[in-house]
């Protein structure tokens, strides 16, 4: 009984990652490079944080499955979790490449004003708040295995204990 549990469990697991899948806007990302995509307009925020809580809420359930999962069914629900781990650091990047677009728009809005020289201050701010994110952003791209090797490690060391 537990078993046909797990596997229903997995299956709607599956279908609604699919579902989900369907509905982002972002290709998936292969190895360390960013796939081209589309530029993310920084309003649509709000879907992406209901997409990483509902990835979040998957992920729980993972780790809930994991814990209670026979030996022989943890290796397959840990590259589940792995994958679900990839999917919110995507989303996490879309978020932050939004967030620089944002705050390069903001900045060539206040480059095209009268007071632009008066407002020096207000955009080196701008300018210092873009170079961080772009540099965030570079890092994580490049760093994007570890990351995940690492998160993945802890939650379920976590677990085993």
């Amino acid at each position: 009984m537990k078993f046909l549990t797990y596997v229903l469990l997995c299956l709607l697991t599956f279908s609604f990652s699919a579902a989900l899948h369907a509905q982002t806007t972002h290709r998936p990302i292969s190895s360390n490079e960013r796939a081209a995509s589309a530029p993310v307009a920084y309003d649509m925020k709000s879907d992406i944080d209901i997409q990483k809580q509902n990835k979040q809420e998957v992920l729980s359930r993972l780790v809930s499955d994991y814990k209670q999962a026979p030996e022989s069914q943890q290796k397959f629900i840990a590259n589940q979790i792995h994958q679900t781990l990839f999917d919110l650091f995507d989303l996490s990047l879309i978020d932050l490449e939004a967030q620089a677009e944002s705050l390069s728009g903001q900045l060539q809005k206040m480059e095209n004003t009268p007071q632009f020289r008066t407002r020096s201050q207000d955009i080196q701010a701008l300018q210092d708040a873009l170079e961080k994110v772009n540099s965030s952003i570079e890092w994580r791209r490049a760093n994007r295995e570890k990351i995940v090797a690492k998160r993945l490690s802890e939650i379920l060391a976590s677990e085993e204990n």
